[in-house]
């Protein structure tokens, strides 16, 4: 039991030590406005549905090329082409919706990708 409490102390004196030094670099960066904001608003839903769906470095892409890495079987092989099929397919679909909404759509408004009741 002595030696459990002596890792404790020492994993809680690390994590201190860490934060106090975190704190320290944050407090000498200076003024927070001096480098860009690391998070920022997109600015639409075509902005949204590139960065998820339709550019070729989006979610949907980098998922398609790590299942191209592992499917590389006769039988896998035909369902990745199916699934890259339906995704070009969606692509125009997206696309096509997000130039409507682009339309109607204000900063700060939230609720323009939710589905119509």
């Amino acid at each position: 039991k002595a030696e459990a409490a002596g890792v404790f102390e020492t994993r809680l004196q690390n994590l201190t030590i860490t934060l106090s030094k975190v704190r320290y670099c944050l407090s000498s960066a200076g003024p927070s406005n001096a480098a860009p904001s690391p998070l920022r608003l997109l600015n639409g839903p075509s902005e949204v549905a590139a960065k998820i769906w339709t550019n070729t470095d989006s979610l949907v892409r980098n998922l398609l090329g790590s299942l191209r890495i592992h499917m590389t079987s006769m039988k896998t092989a035909g369902k990745l082409a199916k699934l890259e099929a339906e995704v070009k397919r969606l692509d125009k679909e997206i696309k096509y919706s997000c130039s409507l909404k682009d339309q109607d759509w204000t900063p700060g408004r939230v609720d323009m990708l939710e589905p119509m009741t």
